[in-house]
This record gives C-alpha cells, sequence and structure tokens, in this order.
C-alpha cells in the first residue's frame, strides 16, 4: 500500500527518490533497466538508489524488500 511505503520511507530515513524507486521494486515485476527508464535515470543511478535501499534497510535482495514490505 502507499501508506507502507510511506511510513517505511519513515521508518528507514528513505529520500523521496528513494521511496519511489522502493515502491517500484516492490509492486511492479519490472526489471531494473525498465524501472530507470521510466524514472529517466541511468541503470548507474538506480542501481545507486537501490544499494542505498539495501543498506538503510538492511535487506539483502528485492525478495527482502517485498517481504519487509509485505510485513509493514
Amino acid at each position: 500500500s502507499v501508506l507502507g511505503i510511506h511510513q517505511l520511507a519513515e521508518q528507514f530515513s528513505l529520500t523521496p527518490r528513494e521511496a519511489e524507486v522502493f515502491g517500484l521494486l516492490v509492486n511492479t515485476e519490472d526489471g531494473l533497466q525498465t524501472i530507470a527508464d521510466n524514472l529517466y535515470v541511468s541503470r548507474r543511478t538506480l542501481e545507486r538508489y537501490v544499494s542505498a535501499i539495501y543498506e538503510k534497510t538492511g535487506a539483502r535482495s528485492r525478495i527482502g524488500l517485498v517481504t519487509l514490505y509485505n510485513n509493514a
């Protein structure tokens, strides 16, 4: 849910952009390149957001993020 993303963003001090990326990672099946294209950023930039999200949340994978999100 949108509320879930908002709560997690606050809990883990995600930036608005990181929260947006988090939402796309857990709510779509899109690959990183597709997400990067949709956000008009390079894949490298997207990977930096994803790394920051992993570091802040302690998740190690996209599946880990989904689990975190579903349990929020």
